[in-house]
């Protein structure tokens, strides 16, 4: 399992929430790896391109509609177990980037302290994992 830290996109901190721009809360730090959305009788693969404390943003070229909620599961170098959290869509586009934007919900203190610790470590250049 890999993590692969990305250069800084600009403006990270803006993103798209129902066709207008919302200034983020929790700023989102660049990382790269795969991440499953698992529906009641389907999982569709995907991979992030940042994280925060509070959601995620991933890649897909079919964005699901805002408000919906869905179970996101991902590996992190932190957790035998992948991490299971119920986030829900608060942005969705096709430009300039495919993607979609999740806020995490009821995150359980634990899960929450593990993403918590890989964001910081990403912040601070220190890779919890090894960089492809």
């Amino acid at each position: 399992m890999s993590v692969k830290k990305l250069a800084r996109r600009p403006s990270p901190s803006k993103q798209p929430a129902s066709g207008e721009i919302k200034e983020r809360a929790i700023p989102r730090t660049p990382v790269k790896t795969g991440c499953w959305l698992v529906g009641a009788d389907e999982v569709s693969c995907y991979e992030t391109f940042d994280l925060s404390e509070s959601g995620v943003a991933i890649t897909t070229t079919a964005p699901l509609s805002v408000g919906k909620t869905v179970s996101l599961q991902f590996f992190t170098p932190l957790s035998a177990k992948p991490l299971t959290i119920s986030a829900e869509v608060v942005w969705s586009r096709l430009d300039p980037v495919a993607g979609m934007g999740l806020k995490f919900v009821d995150l359980d203190q634990r899960t929450g302290a593990i993403i918590k610790e890989v964001v910081r470590e990403m912040r601070r250049g220190k890779s919890p994992v090894t960089e492809e």
